[in-house]
C-alpha cells in the first residue's frame, strides 16, 4: 500500500535521525580515523552505498558480496607482494584494514536514509554504530597513552581478542575485554543516542503505511520490557562481581530472553494464522 505524504514525510524524518548521529560521529572520527587508512580502499568503499541504491533490491546483496571478496583480495595482495621490509607491510596491511571499519558507519548511515523498513534501519544502525565505537576506543586509546593510530588500532583488538580467547579457554571473563581502557562515556554519545530512539519509534508507528499507534504502543513496551531486564541481570551480575561467573550469567539471560521471545512469537503467529 503507498503510504501518503504526510506518513513519508514522517519516515523521511525517522530516518534522519537515526542516520545522522552516526554519520556526526564518523565525520568526528576522519580526522583521527582517516590518515591512518589506505585511500584507494576508502575511494573504493564509499560509493558502495549509493551504488546499491541504483541496482534493484535482488542485487543489492550480490554487489556488498563482490565488494566484500574485493577488499579480502586487496589484503591478500598486500600480503603477498609487499618487499621484504615486515615493518612496511604490516603498515600497509592495518591501514587497509582500517579503512575497511573507517568507511562501515558512512556506509549503514547512508542505508538508514534509504531504509524502507524500521527493522532494516535497525540493523544498519547496529552494525554503524558497533564498528565506531571500536574506531572511538581506538581514538581515546592513542590519546591517553600518546600513541598511533594503527598502533592504538592494534592495540584495541589485541585486547578484545584476548578477551575473547580467555572465554574460550576457561569458559568466563571477570570483565568485559575493554574494561581496562576506562573509558568514559560522554554525554553527548548519550544525548546523540535519544534521537535514535526517537527516530526507531516513529518509523515503527508508520511501517504499516499509516499511522498506527499500536505499534508505537507495542514498541515501547517491547523496550520497557528489555530495560527491566537488562537492569535485573546487571544487577546479578554486580551480585557475582568477583566470581568470575558474570559472563555465565549474561549468556543464561540472553538465551532465556530468546526462548521467552521466541514463544510469544510462535503463539502470536498461531493466533494470528488462526483468526
Amino acid at each position: 500500500m503507498q503510504a501518503s505524504k504526510p506518513v513519508r514525510r514522517i519516515q523521511l524524518t525517522a530516518r534522519l535521525l537515526m542516520a545522522i548521529p552516526l554519520l556526526l560521529l564518523f565525520l568526528y572520527t576522519v580526522p583521527f580515523i582517516g590518515p591512518a587508512s589506505n585511500p584507494a580502499v576508502v575511494i573504493i568503499l564509499i560509493p558502495v552505498p549509493f551504488i546499491s541504491q541504483a541496482l534493484p533490491s535482488r542485487r543489492r546483496a550480490a554487489l556488498y558480496l563482490g565488494v566484500e571478496v574485493i577488499y579480502a583480495l586487496i589484503i591478500l595482495y598486500l600480503l603477498f607482494t609487499i618487499g621484504s621490509d615486515s615493518a612496511a607491510k604490516a603498515g600497509q596491511i592495518y591501514a587497509a584494514i582500517i579503512a575497511g571499519g573507517f568507511a562501515v558507519p558512512f556506509i549503514f548511515g547512508v542505508e538508514i536514509l534509504r531504509s524502507r523498513s524500521p527493522t532494516a534501519a535497525l540493523s544498519s544502525f547496529i552494525v554503524g554504530f558497533g564498528t565506531v565505537l571500536t574506531e572511538l576506543a581506538t581514538i581515546t586509546y592513542s590519546q591517553v597513552n600518546s600513541l598511533p593510530v594503527t598502533t592504538s588500532y592494534i592495540d584495541v583488538w589485541s585486547l578484545q581478542m584476548r578477551g575473547l580467547i580467555s572465554l574460550l579457554e576457561s569458559g568466563y571473563q571477570t570483565g568485559l575485554p575493554l574494561q581496562i581502557l576506562q573509558i568514559a562515556t560522554p554525554a553527548v554519545m548519550v544525548l546523540l543516542l535519544l534521537p535514535v530512539v526517537a527516530g526507531f519509534m516513529l518509523f515503527v508507528s508508520t511501517g504499516s503505511g499509516a499511522l498506527d499507534s499500536v505499534r508505537a504502543e507495542q514498541a515501547v513496551m517491547q523496550l520497557m520490557t528489555g530495560a527491566a531486564v537488562t537492569v535485573a541481570v546487571l544487577a546479578i551480575v554486580l551480585l557475582l562481581e568477583g566470581s568470575g561467573l558474570s559472563i555465565t550469567v549474561i549468556g543464561l539471560s540472553v538465551l532465556a530472553v530468546f526462548i521467552l521471545v521466541a514463544r510469544i512469537a510462535r503463539s502470536t503467529m498461531r493466533q494470528f494464522q488462526s483468526s
